[in-house]
């Protein structure tokens, strides 16, 4: 359970905190007042598996076995989630765009062969969507395609 934690939501914010001068440099190198993702931001990969809301009976009964099974996993994207949250308002004063985004049930090892979604679909999906964030999206989590998804 605790390495479940330390790679997905620890090390995104050990990360972010050793990429923060980077980030900073990122965004001064830049021009205008833009708080944009094409100037300095933190995308966390996260899973609609760790939204309170999710977790129902019937949504869990549909998982692949690996995933509903690891309850550590959905646990761990939560706090993910909150970590997000919580970047998104205090890098704010440095104009550092915090997301969280959900690639969607792709077919992958995790995701299994049912899954609706070609793993490069989502990848193209993502790529095409943090080119429209804007301010309005820090701190939010987003799905592939850039909905906003209410956390809990």
């Amino acid at each position: 359970m605790l390495k479940v934690f330390e790679v997905n939501s620890v090390a995104p914010v050990l990360l972010t905190r050793a990429f923060l001068p980077l980030l900073r440099k990122g965004f001064e190198s830049g021009t205008g007042d833009a708080f944009t993702c094409t100037r300095a931001a933190v995308l966390n990969v996260t899973s609609i598996v760790g939204f309170i809301t999710y977790c129902t009976q019937k949504n869990l009964d549909t998982l692949s076995v690996e995933i509903a099974s690891s309850n550590s996993y959905m646990m761990s994207k939560a706090a993910l989630n909150m970590a997000s949250r919580l970047l998104s308002l205090n890098l704010k004063e440095d104009k550092i765009m915090v997301v969280a985004i959900h690639p969607g049930w792709a077919q992958t090892k995790m995701g299994g062969p049912d899954a609706p979604l070609l793993a490069c679909d989502c990848v193209s999906n993502i790529i095409s969507t943090i080119g429209k964030l804007s301010e309005a999206d820090n701190g939010a989590c987003i799905n592939n395609v850039g909905k906003h998804i209410r956390y809990c």
